[in-house]
Parts: structure tokens; C-alpha cells; sequence
């Protein structure tokens, strides 16, 4: 994959994030087919924000994340444990899928990342 290729959203897989329990999102037209625009819409407090953030580090880089995890918003890990999952599947033009998969874990008051790539 070219670096300048974008990459169109075609699943988003949550748990435990913050207020949400479990969330398994597809942002396809088709199973196959990624959608090249989504809109989110919701009241203040119904979890926008946390979705964005969440797809955000289940696609930046190691160093991104930690970098995101330590902005002064508040922890992802969500109060149903002390383990928190977000996966990211991405296709780009080329037919390339990209799949990530970002596990969460809260460990003497930090959230601690371990982050896998597959493609």
C-alpha cells in the first residue's frame, strides 16, 4: 500500500470503551464494500466522541497511542473490568484490507497498550 492511499473504514469493534459495552459497527454499503462517506449524529453524552477517539487509536501507531492515551480527557477503559478491546477493520483502493486489533489494560492506575496488525 501507498502511504498516500487512503484507507475507507469497514468495521469498528468495541468493548468496554468508556460507556460503551459492545459496539460492532460496519461502515459498509455491502459486506465487501466500504462506505466512502459516514455521518455520526447523537445528543451530547452518547459516546461521538469516544467512537472517534477509538477508531483513532485502533489506526495510529504505537507511539500515537500512547500519545492519545495520555491527553488529559479521561481513561478509555470503560467501568465492566479492567480490560478494554478495540478492533479496526480498513480497506484501501487497492483491494488491501487492514485489520488492527488494540488491547487495553488498566495496571496500577495506568491503561497500558498492546497493539497487533494484520493484513
Amino acid at each position: 500500500m501507498r502511504s498516500e492511499e487512503p484507507l475507507y473504514l469497514r468495521r469498528v469493534k468495541l468493548s468496554n470503551i468508556r460507556a460503551l459495552e459492545s459496539l460492532d459497527l460496519s461502515f459498509g454499503d455491502a459486506p465487501e464494500r466500504p462506505r466512502r462517506h459516514t455521518v455520526v449524529i447523537g445528543r451530547n453524552g452518547t459516546c461521538k466522541s469516544t467512537l472517534l477517539r477509538a477508531i483513532s487509536l485502533g489506526l495510529a501507531s504505537k507511539s500515537d497511542v500512547a500519545a492519545l492515551l495520555a491527553a488529559p480527557v479521561g481513561g478509555m477503559i470503560g467501568p465492566r473490568g479492567d480490560h478494554a478491546s478495540i478492533a479496526v477493520t480498513a480497506e484501501a483502493p487497492s483491494g488491501l484490507v487492514v485489520k488492527t486489533h488494540v488491547e487495553l489494560r488498566r495496571w496500577d492506575d495506568q491503561e497500558v497498550v498492546q497493539t497487533t496488525l494484520d493484513n
